[in-house]
């Protein structure tokens, strides 16, 4: 693909990747706030602000995003280190998201912890509040921290930004926001973020076929991100609920290393043009 075709695929990649991670995340903090109502979003997804299948069992849609993404992470971490070690940078950028997919994990497994004593996640009340045992408050905090500062550390954005941004989102959204807005807010802080500074910088600074590829890619979590509240009550909800998405951002990540190592490394086709 020429080089002009491949940057302009992947800016319309990216911003459509911007566009839906803003619009689903301001879709259901308006619909949890009443502003608006989106019935096609499904009747499960509506009482949870996420898709849970098989509520309060050891297959808890919570607890299953804890096991797969442990799993997911340890491959994701495996391969994201065997192809920094080639000097590619275009697999280099995978490098540090196994991190993240962990975190991601272990913080399902602390909401499972919180809804399971509290009979559900609340319309009102944060995930983290005063009556919440110290130890886990601790946990989820800490969890949180790592999570939006790592991933938001990865951008090309002023640093006093970022680090703004990281350290309200990590300390607001657990002990300020309604708990069942936490997936459509988080979810637009971070996607909004990541897509957004790929759509400005491109991948490595270059908007290139790596680049274009990345944002198929990148698109596949986003697809599963609409699937969970579209399909929750007619699928999802019995095989696996919000897990279906959750696997989606490493399983993105290791489809984009198997495909990009496939091909001709960037630094050659940069000598050969």
């Amino acid at each position: 693909m020429p080089a002009h075709a491949s940057a302009s695929v992947g800016n319309v990649l990216f911003a459509t990747l911007v566009a839906a991670s803003l619009t689903h995340g301001i879709g259901s903090v308006g619909h949890f706030k009443s502003w608006w109502t989106l019935s096609a979003f499904g009747q499960n997804w509506d009482a949870e602000g996420f898709c849970i299948a098989h509520k309060g069992t050891v297959f808890d849609s919570h607890l299953l995003s804890l096991y797969g993404q442990i799993v997911l992470a340890a491959v994701l971490y495996v391969a994201a280190s065997k192809s920094s070690a080639t000097g590619r940078t275009e697999l280099a950028v995978v490098s540090g998201h196994a991190e993240s997919v962990l975190s991601h994990g272990f913080g399902h497994g602390f909401i499972y912890l919180i809804a399971d004593e509290r009979g559900g996640l609340s319309r009102e009340q944060p995930l983290v509040t005063a009556a919440t045992p110290l130890l886990i408050a601790a946990a989820l905090l800490l969890i949180s921290v790592f999570f939006f500062w790592n991933l938001l550390q990865r951008t090309s954005f002023p640093p006093l930004l970022r680090a703004a941004q990281a350290i309200v989102a990590a300390f607001v959204i657990p002990t300020m926001l309604p708990t069942i807005m936490v997936f459509g807010i988080t979810g637009a802080v971070i996607f909004g973020n990541l897509h957004l500074d790929l759509l400005c910088h491109g991948l490595c600074g270059k908007k290139d076929r790596f680049y274009a590829l990345y944002g198929a890619f990148q698109s596949v979590s986003m697809i599963a991100m609409w699937a969970e509240p579209l399909l929750c009550d007619s699928y999802l909800v019995r095989f696996g609920g919000h897990a279906f998405f959750d696997y989606s951002i490493p399983l993105g990540f290791l489809g984009y290393i198997a495909v990009a190592s496939s091909l001709s490394p960037r630094e050659k086709q940069v000598k050969a043009a």
